[in-house]
């Protein structure tokens, strides 16, 4: 079943970004797809929640996205947005925007990023990052800052393919494993 889903909601960011590229909304369609998912993530999901709740017409359900969306998204996403409700795909909707931004990230070459730190870094800082990591990958960067409050402070950054730990706790932790290897080789010696 998991496959079928992620085969799903790629062919329909498949087909949303190949629309958008051709009709050159792309970009457009990027932020409008931004907002989407803030809207479906409000309140618990309680949007995404309505949608997939099996009580609730498909008719009151389109009606509830165009009072919602008609002057916010292209008429091209609403309607997308109504045939995932035909054809009884609501759930997969934060999927199917997830795929699309990757989508977007790799036509446009752009890296996605998670910063994890102790406590939220400022937007002087995440700008620094950005233009340093940006010239480290030679590419365009989106950086996500993750708080994560097992950090004792320093940061940690994670793409999809590397990590770099620069967190207090990684250097602690390698302090007292060359420790732990001196104590150890001086016992020997002994």
């Amino acid at each position: 079943m998991e496959n079928k889903q992620l085969l799903l909601s790629s062919s329909y960011a498949n087909v949303i970004f190949e629309y958008a590229l051709k009709n050159r909304k792309e970009h457009l369609f990027f932020k409008q797809m931004e907002y989407l998912l803030d809207m479906l993530k409000t309140n618990n999901y309680l949007l995404l929640n309505f949608l997939c709740n099996n009580n609730i017409t498909k008719d009151n359900k389109k009606t509830i996205i165009n009072e919602l969306f008609n002057k916010k998204l292209d008429q091209y996403l609403i309607y997308t947005l109504y045939a995932i409700i035909d054809f009884n795909r609501n759930r997969f909707i934060p999927i199917i925007i997830r795929k699309y931004f990757i989508i977007y990230d790799h036509y446009f070459n752009i890296i996605f990023i998670r910063v994890y730190s102790s406590q939220k870094l400022s937007d002087k800082n995440m700008s620094k990052l950005k233009q340093a990591l940006s010239k480290h990958y030679h590419s365009k960067v989106t950086l996500l800052n993750v708080v994560d409050e097992n950090l004792i402070g320093g940061i940690r950054i994670e793409t999809k393919n590397t990590s770099i730990d620069n967190s207090y706790i990684t250097k602690l932790k390698k302090m007292y494993d060359e420790s732990l290897l001196a104590i150890n080789q001086y016992q020997l010696e002994r």
